[in-house]
């Protein structure tokens, strides 16, 4: 590992789709690598937790394979790179290609990387000398290449249109076909070896998966096709769309005449050869199609992974996982930590998607918030402006969703007590659910009242000040956009950011303004109230806007903030810069209320000193040009903190082993992170 820093634990991206190639086993170094849109994740082979990643490529990586410590990896950005692993730093690479990298495999000897692209060609390169020699043989793009056991550089290739050749490379790097294997009639999606423990001259047989949904078993030796074994076929309730996400993926099992390969939504099939026809038992924990399997070299532990986002270990004698992680897809938008149970954390992800570690299954929103007060009750918004609510001790566990709803994306949601409001449980016998959108507007929905229209907080707002409300305005006679709204803990206000960096502050249950800020020039993107204290006061918020900046607001001076109303103030109690980009997660931590945790789209995550204003900590361990997009505080925990972005990773780490030291070229990055692992049950942990 880099000497800078400690190994991450995480909760990392889900593994790239439909591609045979994009992971590997490296029981040298017992890490598993997979690949991730543009990066390459190390995870440790054994409990699947986070290591490390490989960053270098600028589109999508199609294909990766280890050999020791090396691993090689192609992509759709036109080249092949090589990595060390332990080091976790790019160590050569090659640029001269004029198409997307299909696949790419080590040579047994560990010398040569052979390469595959669109065209068909193949490219044959010594990353030691950085020579280099393409051969092309037949005119279809190449999906999948593999290296004999039993042959130093001896390299079986599949093509597109169903053809499979076997190459043997010599000394100069020229390639020559040894044998010719046809019989498949669509493409091939993965191609796998015979294991063999010696290099001899012979070929063991391979076994080859195609999307014409058959496996085929070939004898090399003779260049003859020795079996085919047809797939049973998919479930009768499964639609037309499920059938069509058939990926054919198969591996054989070392020491057994026995081969593993997978079928419709996460069927997994274990076939006896020994026996005419093959006999298959099958088990599943996928609920998508898999993609890839690795096989352990003891031949008793595969890994695989799917669809679903999950990537599993399993224990082939007995057909059961031993360990199973989630990962995370695409961005992640939101973070929230459950008030009643401050061990669950729940994320909400940028495709709309939430884990809630706690749940059985996971469930879909963007932007979502616990109940203060009621266990597994939690409100959300979703990217297309629908807000609702999921209990997930409900046995139907069903989301409910208002008639209400924003005409874009929901920003913020927050929940409101109906007494904070001065309605009495006759009138609202539930709590009500505060939303804002990416349409400026403001909802106020009953949470006893779901089909009910939900009130538009703004009209409240107008309705209440009608004469500063004339002032408010700009000069095409509307409002400013709302974009961010923020309940005080103890319901005494309610403060509303806006797209042109106004803050104002209403007094609860009136709505009357008590407080308006001018000093942000853009977006508020955060609002965020500090902790009450023990007699239940609280009188600070920090805004984070797209200007960089995070300001306090001290609101205990009642003659001070009258003053306000009608001729706004620019100035605060504290401003906060060191962020490039704009701030959008703050977090205050709920036993020093000295400290705050702010995020940023410049990729960084700093913890404030609030009696200085000085940065105590500065956290940049997410991925290069990532953005943050939230943070959250650890209620159990002083010295814990979450942050995620944009590289669908979410990171918990300790704010003393990531000190600030200013003028200082390294940053020490030490994380500690909550990574979900489910046992066999499902039950995660």
């Amino acid at each position: 590992m880099k000497n800078n820093t400690k190994i991450y634990r995480c909760i990392p991206p889900s593994p790239n789709w439909f591609s045979f190639n994009i992971a590997s086993l490296s029981p040298e170094t017992k890490l598993f690598a997979y690949a991730a849109s543009t990066t390459i994740f190390l995870l440790n082979s054994e409990t699947l937790q986070y290591v490390g990643h490989l960053s270098g490529h600028s589109s999508k990586i199609n294909a990766l394979d280890t050999a020791g410590t090396l691993c090689a990896s192609g992509s759709s950005d036109k080249t092949v790179r090589c990595w060390d692993m332990e080091n976790q730093q790019q160590v050569a690479s090659l640029t001269s290609f004029k198409s997307d990298i299909n696949a790419v495999a080590w040579t047994t000897d560990r010398q040569l990387i052979v390469s595959g692209d669109k065209p068909g060609d193949l490219t044959i390169w010594n990353p030691n000398n950085n020579k280099m020699n393409k051969c092309y043989f037949i005119q279809s793009p190449v999906d999948c290449i593999v290296a004999s056991p039993t042959h130093h550089r001896l390299m079986a290739v599949a093509f597109r249109n169903g053809a499979i050749l076997v190459i043997n490379i010599d000394s100069n790097l020229n390639g020559h076909i040894m044998r010719r294997l046809n019989g498949h009639d669509l493409e091939i999606q993965s191609l796998c070896w015979e294991p063999g423990n010696d290099i001899t001259s012979g070929y063991t047989r391979l076994v080859s998966g195609s999307r014409d949904k058959t496996v085929r078993i070939w004898n090399v030796e003779e260049e003859k096709l020795a079996r085919t074994i047809n797939m049973p076929g998919p479930s009768p309730h499964l639609t037309d769309q499920q059938k069509g996400r058939l990926f054919m993926s198969t591996v054989w099992i070392p020491g057994k005449n026995w081969l593993i390969s997978a079928s419709y939504m996460g069927d997994i099939y274990m076939w006896d050869l020994d026996i005419s026809p093959a006999k298959f038992q099958k088990f599943n924990l996928h609920s998508r199609p898999i993609f890839t399997m690795q096989f352990f070299s003891c031949g008793k532990k595969m890994i695989t992974t799917s669809m679903d986002r999950q990537i599993i270990i399993w224990n082939i004698t007995e057909r059961k996982p031993i360990v199973a992680a989630i990962t995370n897809s695409q961005s992640i938008s939101d973070l929230t930590i459950s008030p009643v149970d401050p061990y669950k954390l729940a994320i909400g992800g940028g495709d709309s998607s939430v884990k809630i570690w706690k749940a059985l299954k996971p469930k879909y929103l963007v932007q979502l918030k616990y109940h203060p007060t009621k266990e597994g009750l939690f409100a959300y918004g979703t990217d297309i402006g629908t807000i609702g609510l999921f209990d997930e001790f409900q046995s139907d566990k069903n989301f409910k969703t208002f008639t209400s709803y924003h005409k874009s994306k929901v920003y913020s949601i927050q929940w409101c007590m109906p007494e904070w409001l001065n309605w009495s449980k006759e009138e609202s016998p539930g709590a009500f659910v505060l939303s804002c959108g990416g349409d400026g507007q403001i909802l106020l929905s009953d949470t006893a009242k779901i089909k009910a229209p939900s009130i538009s907080v703004n009209d409240m707002i107008k309705e209440v000040n009608a004469d500063w409300i004339q002032i408010l305005k700009n000069k095409s006679g509307y409002l400013p956009k709302r974009s961010e709204i923020a309940v005080h803990p103890t319901g005494k206000y309610f403060a509303v950011g806006n797209v042109d960096g106004r803050v104002e502050v209403y007094e609860l249950p009136s709505l009357k303004v008590i407080y308006h800020n001018v000093g942000h020039r853009a977006t508020i993107n955060k609002l965020s109230w500090c902790p009450p204290d023990a007699e239940g006061n609280s009188f600070l918020i920090a805004c984070g806007s797209d200007d960089t900046l995070v300001t306090i607001h001290d609101l205990s001076d009642p003659e001070k903030l009258a003053s306000t109303v009608y001729i706004p103030t620019s100035s605060s109690k504290l401003i906060l810069q060191m962020h490039k980009r704009g701030v959008t997660g703050i977090s205050w931590c709920p036993t020093n209320t000295t400290k705050l945790l702010s995020s940023s789209f410049d990729g960084t995550a700093i913890v404030w000193n609030l009696l200085d204003g000085s940065p105590i900590s500065l956290f940049c361990g997410h991925q290069p040009q990532s953005r943050l997009f939230c943070t959250e505080w650890s209620l159990h925990d002083e010295d814990l903190v979450f942050t995620a972005g944009d590289d669908a990773m979410c990171i918990a780490w300790r704010p003393s082993e990531n000190i600030y030291k200013q003028n200082k070229g390294i940053v020490k990055i030490s994380v500690l992170v909550l990574f979900p692992l489910m046992d066999p049950n499902n039950n995660i942990k």
